[in-house]
């Protein structure tokens, strides 16, 4: 039971993560990085795959062989995503704050707007298998 309840938690917090990361995030390092369309169309594309994954192991009982699959590559795919970030993106979004590119009121705009959807977002992004199988 404590492990279903984990896993349940996992994919709230993970597709929040996501989605405020799609929607706040993204669009921010488009419009003040250099080769930002190419690093968020990467990291997009790495998020489309995580969310795959979550709604994927959403659907498993954790008693159930796939289950330790579908978590391993969830795991793989969380891992490599957050590399590409700390190594390419972070420090590249951080230049544009200090260089000017993205003056400290919009930072503040931006880190404003990422609360305000950490409380407001929608999640998870598909339908919970739990709930149905109650």
């Amino acid at each position: 039971m404590l492990r279903k309840i984990m896993t349940e938690e996992l994919i709230i917090e993970e597709a929040k993560h996501e989605e405020i990361e799609l929607t706040c995030v993204w669009p921010a390092v488009r419009g003040h990085v250099p080769g930002g369309d190419q690093l968020a169309d990467r990291a997009i594309c790495a998020e489309l795959e995580i969310v795959a994954l979550l709604a994927e192991l959403d659907q498993l009982d954790v008693c159930q062989p796939e289950f330790e699959r579908v978590l391993g590559a969830f795991t793989q795919a969380a891992r490599e995503h957050f590399d590409f970030e700390e190594r390419l993106v972070w420090p590249r979004l951080h230049a544009a704050f200090n260089s000017g590119a993205l003056s400290a009121k919009a930072a503040g705009q931006l880190g404003l707007k990422i609360l305000q959807a950490r409380q407001a977002v929608p999640v998870p992004p598909f339908p919970r298998a739990s709930a149905s199988s109650s």
